[in-house]
């Protein structure tokens, strides 16, 4: 599997870990340290739930966080022990209200019980840190395939490895289950400039540099998106939670 042998073909993760350039890697976690770093800026504690071989838990050390994981695989664990990490292997050993921010990148997919899954990242939080994941949104999947717009081939439903999908009512009801205290919807500065947002600011209608600041500009932007979501021509993005 992490050489690209197995069930995700695409992706040689070891390959990945050799490579400097974060624009090289497939998941680029230098990327999504800087994403990180705009909700809870360094220094801070960091757990990376399904850390893998522990490239991002490296990219963010370099940032200035205090970095560990957690890791099911034997391997891949070992991986990034040996790299100097510390890593957990099961929900029992994890430390209690420790870190100001846990990730879980394109993992709550492969958990067999993500209710487990998500209690045990909440109670591995400090009270006020911060969830931040990705994983497929769900939201208006079958209205897609009706339409056309997702092919029934589409390589992320592959039930050997990819076992359970999420939608913004799914993740909520998670949250609110679990008791996490805040639901909140997040878009980095850089998802912002989408193909709307250069539209707009040729048009002159928006600020080159980040999310329009005036009225008009806002009206315009955040209408278009929202027009850009109803169509289906933009993905919504899941919400985050707070402890």
């Amino acid at each position: 599997y992490y050489d690209g042998q197995c069930f995700d073909s695409e992706v040689d993760y070891i390959a990945d870990f050799d490579r400097e350039n974060d624009d090289e890697k497939v998941f680029r976690p230098g990327e999504t340290v800087r994403v990180i770093s705009e909700m809870v800026p360094p220094p801070a504690k960091l757990l990376d739930f399904g850390c893998g071989l522990g490239d991002f838990l490296r990219q963010a050390s370099r940032r200035g966080y205090t970095a560990e994981g957690f890791e099911v695989s034997a391997y891949a664990a070992g991986f990034a022990r040996d790299h100097g990490f510390t890593v957990y292997d099961s929900f029992e050993r994890l430390p209690r209200e420790r870190y100001d921010i846990v990730t879980a990148i394109e993992v709550l997919e492969h958990c067999s019980s993500p209710m487990k899954a998500l209690t045990a990242i909440h109670q591995s939080l400090k009270p006020g840190g911060v969830f931040y994941y990705t994983t497929l949104a769900f939201d208006g999947f079958y209205h897609k395939r009706r339409l056309g717009l997702r092919d029934s081939r589409d390589d992320y439903i592959v039930p050997e490895g990819h076992i359970h999908f999420f939608s913004t009512g799914v993740m909520k009801s998670y949250f609110s289950r679990i008791g996490y205290s805040e639901v909140f919807f997040f878009s980095p500065r850089a998802y912002q400039r989408d193909r709307v947002f250069r539209m707009l600011a040729r048009l002159g209608f928006v600020e080159t540099a980040d999310a329009p600041s005036t009225l008009p500009g806002k009206i315009s932007y955040y209408g278009a998106r929202n027009l850009a979501r109803t169509f289906v021509l933009r993905k919504r993005l899941l919400p985050l939670a707070r402890r």
